[in-house]
């Protein structure tokens, strides 16, 4: 009875560590010093129904795509990005915080800024 109790009470334990970890590898508030630039030229972008997310690829990050998280629900369109980011260089600020390994495997950027040239196309700061 006691190595029941022992047992399932070092599982449990072990979940909430677990949960604990991987919460430091999601986004939270915008900010600076969790962040990361990457400049590219836009050559897809992609909206996704199921999540809200837009999603954008930069012709020098075959890898990873960067998003911008509930783009769609921000009444931001797959078609306006287009007309202005496609082809075009831009500069993106994405989250670079939280676990190293689950940032690698992901390869998904959450996008907290837009810029091309001196234009803020989109913000979350």
């Amino acid at each position: 009875m006691k190595r029941k109790i022992l047992f399932y009470s070092t599982g449990i334990i072990f979940l909430f560590l677990f949960a604990g970890w991987l919460s430091l590898s999601t986004p939270g508030n915008p900010d600076r010093e969790r962040t990361a630039i990457k400049t590219g030229r836009v050559t897809d972008i992609v909206g996704d129904i199921s999540t809200g997310d837009i999603a954008i690829r930069l012709d020098n990050e075959n890898n990873y795509r960067y998003y911008i998280n509930r783009g769609i629900q921000q009444r931001l369109t797959v078609d306006s990005m287009k007309a202005v980011l496609m082809n075009k260089e831009v500069q993106l600020a994405y989250y670079n915080g939280g676990v190293k390994f689950l940032r690698e495997w992901t390869k998904g950027k959450h996008i907290y800024e837009i810029k091309q040239k001196d234009n803020i196309i989109y913000s979350e700061f």
